[in-house]
């Protein structure tokens, strides 16, 4: 189990060893209070709080798994060699988005591309059904979509304002004084409240859980532009992930 947590954490702060020792210990005392769902969840926000400045070092750092190599592992399907390639040398931020996948058991190493195509095509098709089901909710269901509005906005500022060191009021003035920068905030914010928005639907007995945008940032950051796939990362992350 520790070389699974171990690769696990490493994967989502991209193997950094003086940064993922925190990480582990953390990550340790997650499993004893709250299973491996916690300690994934911790592992991946570790990894965004971080930001731009861990991602970049490792990128630039030599010898991590990159994503042609992890394709290789991937295809081939040997789990333990893909786990302790991660695990000792760190992974590539391109590669990352796959390696979520993985690890969540949403796309099993050596599964048929095939599959794959058509299980990532379901999940599209589930993403958009469970909009529709968010638009045609009750007053209850309309409640709660606004709560998760009001946190996708304050998920979104809390984040950057840490990953630049400065004072949520002062990134506030920043913000405001970059029209391009608050394009982005507001692009972002609606990512994560669709997204928030469909797993929702999807889960009527557990619905929306204030501090569930700071368990997703992670997936987004991972898989810009993909939601079906930080929507399907997510919902596992709720449940139960397999390793």
């Amino acid at each position: 189990m520790w070389r699974r947590l171990t690769a696990t954490a490493q994967a989502a702060t991209g193997g950094s060893r003086q940064g993922s020792k925190r990480t582990l210990a953390q990550a340790a005392m997650a499993v004893a209070a709250g299973g491996l769902v916690g300690a994934t969840a911790f592992a991946g926000l570790v990894a965004y709080e971080v930001g731009t400045r861990l991602y970049e070092e490792r990128e630039d750092l030599s010898g991590a798994v990159s994503l042609e190599e992890w394709m290789q592992l991937e295809a081939q399907g040997d789990v333990r060699a893909a786990l302790r390639a991660v695990a000792a040398r760190g992974l590539a931020q391109k590669a990352r988005f796959q390696a979520w996948r993985f690890l969540l058991g949403v796309a099993p190493l050596g599964e048929a591309r095939e599959v794959r195509e058509v299980a990532e095509a379901q999940l599209m098709a589930d993403l958009l059904v469970t909009r529709q089901v968010q638009a045609r909710s009750s007053e209850a269901a309309a409640s709660e979509a606004r709560i998760i509005a009001l946190d996708a906005t304050r998920t979104r500022d809390g984040t950057r304002a840490a990953a630049l060191n400065v004072s949520e009021a002062r990134y506030a003035e920043m913000v405001d004084g970059d029209e391009g920068e608050t394009a982005r905030h507001e692009a972002f914010s609606g990512v994560v409240e669709r997204v928030l928005s469909a797993y929702a639907g999807s889960d009527a007995e557990t619905g929306y859980c204030q501090g569930m945008s700071d368990l997703l940032t992670p997936f987004l950051a991972a898989m810009p532009g993909d939601e079906a796939s930080a929507l399907a990362c997510f919902r596992a992350m709720m449940t139960e992930p397999p390793l």
